[in-house]
């Protein structure tokens, strides 16, 4: 068997199946199948000229499949440069950084094995594409991160004692876009549809436009190691500081 020649997404199905669950650290991580991510790529339709990440990039897909779409005809190892991967598992890390340097003969690619919640990430992206961990397993817990975002306070501004991480991730993927530029992301469908989280769908109304939701159907991801209804949610970040005919829209509980 030729591993060279395989596609991208067969390589990281692959790595998926491969992969032991001790790898996700316990913090709700899951890896998203190939037919979701080519949806999201085909969607979003990364160019040669942007640049992209993933903040939780897990075993890679998303970026992997990026860099086919930008590459088209092209030398895709001449595209990686514009993509980074993010993940704070140095294990996942390890294998991805393995899978560039067999499959594309780098030694230094644009990885990094980071806390992207804690971390500060510039906003220099034209598309961000991120399945982020779910639930309460992973609850950020630290007051000092928690206050630096919106949706890690209440109503009054007071800084919560726990938020999940797929919250906090929603807001971080705005502040690491450039303005107009494409965000798609996994979550669970309780964000799109609690009365208790309108608070999350109004923070996302003010600083975005909406293009899409996309519900999964049912067990999507459960092979991947979570059971938990999710939808697609694409976007545009909009910097509203710069826009003075945007009107202020407060989504009702429904």
């Amino acid at each position: 068997i030729s591993l060279s020649k395989l596609k991208s997404d067969v390589k990281g199905h692959l790595m998926q199946r491969i992969i032991d669950r001790s790898y996700r650290e316990g913090k709700g991580q899951f890896f998203t199948p190939a037919q979701v991510v080519d949806v999201i790529v085909k969607m979003i339709n990364p160019q040669k000229v942007q640049r992209g990440c993933d903040p939780a990039c897990g075993t890679g897909g998303f970026m992997f499949a990026a860099l086919e779409n930008m590459a088209k005809n092209d030398n895709i190892v001449e595209q990686i440069k514009n993509v980074d991967f993010f993940d704070i598992s140095k294990s996942v890390v390890k294998i991805i950084s393995m899978r560039l340097m067999v499959e594309f003969a780098l030694d230094s690619p644009n990885i990094k094995i980071q806390d992207s919640i804690s971390a500060d990430i510039p906003a220099i992206y034209d598309f961000v594409l991120t399945n982020p961990p779910f639930g309460s397993q992973g609850r950020i817990t630290d007051k000092t991160i928690l206050g630096k975002y919106t949706l890690g306070h209440n109503e009054n501004g007071i800084t919560l004692s726990s938020q999940v991480p797929d919250i906090l991730f929603i807001e971080k993927v705005l502040s690491i876009l450039k303005d107009g530029g494409k965000g798609a992301i996994i979550l669970p469908d309780g964000n799109f549809e609690n009365p208790s989280s309108k608070y999350i769908r109004n923070h996302l109304i003010q600083n975005s436009k909406i293009d899409a939701i996309i519900s999964l159907p049912d067990g999507t991801f459960i092979p991947y190691g979570t059971g938990v209804k999710s939808s697609i949610l694409f976007f545009k970040f909009i910097n509203a500081g710069d826009i003075t005919n945007i009107p202020k829209v407060t989504m009702n509980d429904n």
